[in-house]
């Protein structure tokens, strides 16, 4: 590439990704421009990477070898000697369309006050094929509300912000980029350019696949963040509706599941949340009401009947609660509902609800799954798709986000005002199918059981 002194620095960490190498600095040699240096990270790759090294050394500004120290050390070490004003990763598995560089440059040069750009991209599979188009969505003022971010690789940024934030924490070894994004929101601008740029490779090696670990490390990054940069100590509530009926779905609150019943499990978990500071059980059963206070919490009263309907909405039951703390002189903040029916939420994702309104400054919190499949609605021409969108790639896909039941997190004043409960910014967090389950038939109850067994391990990948 051009050895006077470069616009952008790409950055490519690899390690035991040889097999793909070729093609991702072929990729960066494609370029549209001329004007980038290409730095090359080895973390202690033992497989043929330093053989495909050699063939690009002449095209290649510096090669730079650690010893398996991580992404964070890589791409820091990577970034520091580089000289570009503007950087962008590539990790060695992925690779860029040939004009990636020339249109982020452009929509960056052209703008001052930005920090950042990224693009959309495409997800190959360990051959090169086309999957899916992924597509973040034009950017918005509330682009701070999105709990995903850009991937690590493929986002150009000004040098000089890197610098002012720090770089990437070298102590993180998952959710780095998620911490280095938190960062760099909180200080500049980003905007998203609304076209793939870039291929993603899918393969069983993938350290972003690694669902458990990753949100493991994006709590961790959530709670630091959140406590760096305030001191307030709200007072929580948990609530925990649990209404019975013996010929409905809520009779399974009272099945058994590995010798308790079903709401057993919510109760636990808003128990061991040292966030939390009051724990209602709102009860319309004077059984269940005698088993919560048996298991340590309060279910101080009898749901009157008015609200204890099939039908009955959320926010009278939430309001009734919050009544009867107010008239004892217990006022709370933040109101966390707790499904009964799901029997694996735990503690640590309480927390991260919490930790996530805080953090967004968002009026509630959500738990989701993400959906990807094409959603259809009944239209005059039959049906249409939810989102009106022509695909040009056979899989391409918009991010949906299908609401679980299992949490809600809300201000107290949503609640009691009578407005909208969810209020106007809502932000989310993502909860795994098996933590999903919610037990509403014998075949829910029947898989609840047998995941159970599984639960612990499934959280170790």
């Amino acid at each position: 590439m051009n050895k006077s002194k470069p616009k952008i620095s790409v950055i490519i960490t690899a390690h035991n990704y040889g097999r793909y190498l070729s093609e991702c600095l072929d990729s960066v040699l494609k370029q549209t421009i001329d004007s980038c240096e290409i730095i090359v990270v080895d973390d202690g790759s033992t497989d043929n990477t330093d053989e495909i090294l050699k063939k690009y050394e002449e095209h290649i500004d510096k090669i730079i070898k650690l010893n398996g120290s991580g992404v964070a050390v890589a791409s820091n070490e990577g970034i520091r000697n580089s000289s570009g004003e503007y950087v962008i990763r590539l990790d060695a598995d992925d690779y860029f369309v040939e004009n990636i560089l020339q249109i982020l440059l452009h929509n960056i040069e052209h703008n001052d006050g930005l920090g950042m750009v990224y693009p959309d991209y495409y997800v190959v599979n360990e051959e090169g094929d086309i999957l899916e188009c992924r597509r973040y969505g034009k950017p918005k003022e509330e682009e701070k509300l999105l709990e995903r971010t850009p991937l690590g690789s493929c986002a150009l940024f000004r040098r000089s912000c890197y610098d002012e934030i720090g770089g990437y924490d070298c102590d993180l070894r998952f959710e780095e980029d998620y911490d280095f994004w938190l960062k760099f929101i909180k200080r500049f601008k980003i905007k998203n350019i609304d076209i793939p740029l870039f291929y993603y490779r899918r393969h069983g090696n993938n350290k972003s696949d690694k669902f458990y670990k990753r949100r493991q490390g994006r709590r961790y990054v959530k709670k630091r963040f959140v406590e760096s940069v305030t001191d307030k100590k709200p007072k929580v509530a948990a609530i925990i509706p649990v209404r019975y009926s013996d010929n409905d779905i809520d009779s399974y609150n009272l099945s058994l599941l590995n010798d308790k019943p079903v709401f057993y499990y919510a109760i636990e978990a808003a128990k061991k949340c040292d966030k939390i500071d009051e724990i209602i059980v709102s009860t319309n059963s004077e059984e269940v009401q005698a088993l919560s206070k048996s298991y340590g919490v309060e279910a101080p009263f009898i749901r009157p009947k008015e609200i204890s309907k099939r039908s009955q909405i959320i926010t009278p039951v939430l309001k009734h609660a919050l009544d009867f703390l107010h008239a004892r002189g217990d006022d709370v903040d933040i109101v966390v509902q707790i499904s009964a029916l799901h029997p694996f939420i735990d503690s640590e994702q309480i927390e991260e609800a919490i930790y996530t309104m805080f953090l967004h400054e968002c009026d509630s919190v959500i738990s989701v799954i993400e959906n990807n499949k094409y959603h259809w609605y009944p239209s005059i021409n039959g049906i249409s798709p939810v989102l009106d969108r022509i695909r040009f790639v056979k899989e391409e896909k918009d991010m949906l986000l299908e609401e679980n039941g299992a949490l809600h997190v809300f201000k107290r004043d949503n609640i009691t005002s009578g407005a909208n409960i969810f209020g106007k910014t809502v932000s989310f967090i993502l909860m795994s199918i098996i933590e999903s389950i919610v037990i509403d038939s014998e075949y829910k109850l029947w898989l609840a059981s047998e995941s159970m067994k599984v639960i612990d391990k499934y959280r170790e990948l």
